[in-house]
């Protein structure tokens, strides 16, 4: 097996300086978030967010401390049950983050764009808010 391919390797395998890369996944919206810092692990600062209906469905809990392990400091991952708020957004993620980052939000469609709107209020710029909407 290889990858990450497509979108979002593509945005992140732009950017070969140090900019900070935030994935936000939104429950199964982690799956495609999960190559990214696999392959990047080493590379690149990675803030990872994911939310949860519920606490038993972060499935992906024990893969995600083992990553963050393997990082050498370069992973933090931040998991929580229900989405994530302005003010939680605002104390979570360092102004670096916020004024430099990379973002990448992947989950369902009224939470992504829920998401990016917040994400706007902060102070992240709209060119550097990626998205990928999970749509049937």
């Amino acid at each position: 097996m290889e990858g990450p391919f497509g979108q979002l390797d593509s945005i992140v395998s732009k950017r070969t300086d140090d900019t900070p890369l935030v994935l936000v996944g939104m429950g199964a919206g982690i799956a495609p978030l999960l190559s990214l810092a696999a392959e990047y692990l080493t590379d690149r600062r990675i803030h990872l967010l994911w939310s949860v209906r519920r606490a038993d469905d972060a499935y992906y809990s024990a893969l995600l401390d083992e990553y963050e392990r393997r990082s050498g400091g370069h992973l933090t991952v931040t998991t929580r049950v229900g989405r994530f708020h302005r003010d939680q957004l605002s104390t979570l993620l360092p102004e670096e983050e916020v004024t430099r980052g990379e973002f990448i939000v992947v989950g369902p469609n009224p939470a992504v764009l829920a998401t990016q709107r917040m994400l706007r209020r902060i102070g992240v710029s709209r060119g550097r808010i990626h998205h990928e909407r999970l749509t049937m």
